[in-house]
């Protein structure tokens, strides 16, 4: 990373956006387009690696 605080701008910007994704989607069709935010919501973190590595995981799981 070569500028933090460009890092912390643009994580908050794509956050925000994020946010406003969903919440139109919930706004617009209520049920129906509460189910797509949340697969919406699953691709985000399976996409960002924000699910943990299996190396990090505690032997017993």
């Amino acid at each position: 990373m070569h500028n933090v605080v460009l890092f912390f701008l643009f994580t908050l910007i794509v956050s925000f956006t994020f946010s406003m994704i969903v919440q139109t989607l919930v706004t617009w069709l209520d049920n129906p387009e509460r189910f797509l935010a949340i697969v919406l919501m699953i691709f985000q973190l399976t996409s960002s690696a924000g699910t943990f590595p299996l190396g990090l995981l505690p032997t017993w799981m």
